[in-house]
């Protein structure tokens, strides 16, 4: 994850769970990344650093992105 030009966020993981398909396992990792985006913007809104611009998030698998 960024903030302007900076790294403030990186992770590499095994998925915990088996998928059945490529789409399912590209759907879990959306939600993952977007609960740990929602998990660094209140923690820069505590720290009084909130972002006023939404953050992007990016998926190459068009079924994923349906269903989402």
């Amino acid at each position: 994850m960024l903030i302007g030009d900076s790294l403030i966020s990186w992770r590499s993981k095994k998925q915990t769970l088996t998928a059945r398909s490529s789409t399912e396992a590209e759907y879990r990792a959306l939600a993952d990344t977007t609960s740990e985006i929602l998990w660094i913007r209140w923690l820069l809104a505590d720290l009084e650093t909130s972002q006023s611009s939404p953050t992007d998030l990016y998926c190459d698998n068009r079924s994923a992105i349906q269903i989402a």
